[in-house]
């Protein structure tokens, strides 16, 4: 069994209250938010990046990938910063 481990994913309507509630655009709220979380892609996955990731693992391409935890983060792990 393998494990695909997600960081943040795009919440299109959380985004989009939060960047209105801090007067900016979503685009902007998400850059924001990323550089003060350590996420070094400086964005959230996309949905489609989560399942593609999922899909490689349980296709003939990933069948060698036994018991492994793949990270989706953006690098945020790596970039763990003390509190």
């Amino acid at each position: 069994m393998n494990l695909g481990l997600k960081g943040r994913t795009a919440a299109i309507i959380w985004a989009e209250n939060m960047a209105k509630q801090q007067n900016v655009t979503k685009e902007e709220f998400l850059a924001s938010f990323c550089k003060r979380m350590g996420i070094l892609a400086g964005r959230w996955a996309t949905m489609d990046e989560v399942s593609d990731t999922v899909a490689f693992i349980a296709s003939d391409r990933g069948k060698y990938y036994n018991g492994a935890k793949i990270l989706l983060d953006g690098g945020l792990n790596v970039n763990v910063r003390p509190a």
